[in-house]
């Protein structure tokens, strides 16, 4: 996962991870090997969090997408709690 174009972690197939960030506005962006999700964007109060999930973008009529737009081959979106 990379916040604000810096490497922040990684998470791990089913599994679920916390990242303590600073309040206001971060890019937000996930990938697997060659494949990656659009960028999000997510804006925090203090003391607020964010819910994403992530993973492949659509079915297999979607396959076409890792190889012609890798970059969109995965969905990244702020679940609401």
């Amino acid at each position: 996962m990379k916040i604000d174009g810096q490497v922040a972690g990684r998470v791990k197939d089913g599994k679920q991870e916390t990242f303590e960030i600073s309040p206001g506005t971060h890019q937000v962006r996930v990938r697997l090997m060659w494949l990656q999700s659009p960028t999000v964007e997510v804006h925090l109060e203090e003391g607020a969090e964010a819910t994403l999930r992530t993973g492949p973008n659509g079915g297999l009529l979607q396959a076409w997408r890792i190889y012609f737009a890798p970059h969109t081959a995965m969905f990244l979106e702020e679940r609401n709690s």
